[in-house]
């Protein structure tokens, strides 16, 4: 026989439930599979509830690499224009609008003289819509190291750039000439929908000397806030 006590119930030793059918019911509801208890303050019935957690992506968001295990020819015999260095021509990440993106690149390029004493390569992000109506606004720090050997130590040179590219390789006019880069900067992207971030190389002019982005390339991109974002966590003084 079921009992009602009006008054309430206290007690200072163990409440015990036993049997495979004792729901506990709250205003005529036994909740459902995987639901809690929750308070809805003082003096109201406890509900049930599907538990909820709420984490800061930012502090998870483990971010994307893409690397090279291979070799990658560029071809600038029918266009001069810039073109992906992660394997495709246009191959990049893809970006939510709305954030902030930070990237890191590591990479290796040659130049080998076939026809043109005057092509030259530069270097620097190009940007493409996926979806919605997205803009951007970016800035990366480089440092490149010519040589006219592979991957030997040679004139180093650093600077930031404000959306725009900067030179990595002169004309050759024999032989080859290489540049080793390392690139780091943040995007922030508005509007709405999705665009793409991709490394890009052009050419001053179109020719058909040989262009290689060689092995062991990494791309990191990081989403690492709002579009707006100054610090994760606090700073002191």
């Amino acid at each position: 026989m079921t009992r009602a006590f009006v008054t309430g119930i206290s007690t200072n030793g163990p409440f015990s439930i036993t049997g495979v059918n004792s729901p506990v019911s709250l205003n005529g509801s036994n909740g459902t599979s995987n639901q809690v208890l929750t308070s809805t303050g003082a003096g109201t019935t406890p509900i049930w509830a599907t538990p909820t957690v709420s984490v800061d992506q930012t502090l998870l968001y483990p971010g994307y690499i893409y690397t090279s295990s291979s070799n990658y020819a560029l071809d600038f015999a029918g266009s001069a224009g810039g073109q992906s260095i992660l394997g495709s021509t246009t191959r990049g990440f893809p970006m939510d609008a709305g954030y902030t993106y930070d990237f890191d690149l590591y990479f290796m390029v040659g130049q080998t003289y076939a026809t043109s004493t005057t092509m030259s390569l530069s270097f620097g992000y190009d940007f493409s819509t996926i979806s919605g109506s997205p803009t951007q606004s970016h800035a990366f720090f480089n440092q490149v190291s010519t040589s006219t050997i592979l991957g030997a130590s040679g004139t180093t040179t650093q600077s930031r750039t404000t959306g725009g590219s900067v030179t990595i390789v002169a004309a050759v006019t024999t032989g080859s000439r290489y540049a080793a880069v390392v690139s780091r900067g943040q995007v922030r992207v508005s509007g709405t929908g999705q665009m793409k971030i991709f490394p890009k190389i052009t050419a001053s002019i179109t020719s058909d000397n040989g262009v290689t982005v060689y092995s062991d390339l990494a791309f990191k991109v990081r989403r690492v806030g709002t579009n707006a974002v100054t610090t994760i966590g606090t700073w002191t003084t």
